[in-house]
């Protein structure tokens, strides 16, 4: 429902040739070079040790207020 316009408008704007072909190359990621060793620090950093941290700060937080 929502793509009826988009999809519209670029056969307007083709002579009313559609669908349009709007293919390209796949860029290759010069910048991020991940080893597997690493990806696998990540998942364990983003898994366990982040969360970990934010429920013993909730959990330290929630204590000194109950004390006051």
């Amino acid at each position: 429902m929502g793509y009826d316009f988009p999809r519209s408008l670029f056969s307007w704007l083709s002579y009313n040739q559609y669908p349009v072909y709007t293919a390209f190359p796949i860029p290759k990621d010069n910048i991020l070079v991940m080893t597997p060793a690493w990806a696998k620090l990540e998942k364990l950093l983003y898994t366990w040790v982040i969360p970990s941290i934010l429920l013993l700060t909730g959990i330290v937080l929630l204590t000194r207020r109950k004390r006051k």
